[in-house]
């Protein structure tokens, strides 16, 4: 089983740029420009943003987030 864990595009990967571990899932909502997460326990996370890149060797990927401006 690959877990994934998900990070703020555009930041150095660290412990302040993760937005989620343990990620088994992503579903992404264009229209309403909403990233939906589902972790290996079943709970679900949404972001407004988009889906940037998934590297399925390294088990990462990045969200750009909306601004809250």
């Amino acid at each position: 089983m690959c877990l994934s864990t998900v990070y703020r595009a555009g930041e150095a990967i660290s412990p302040d740029s993760v937005l989620a571990e343990y990620v088994t899932g992503i579903e992404v909502d264009e229209p309403a420009g909403i990233v939906r997460l589902v972790d290996i326990a079943g709970e679900q996370t949404e972001f407004a943003g988009r889906l940037r890149s998934v590297d399925l060797i390294k088990n990462q990927a990045f969200l750009e987030l909306e601004s809250a401006d």
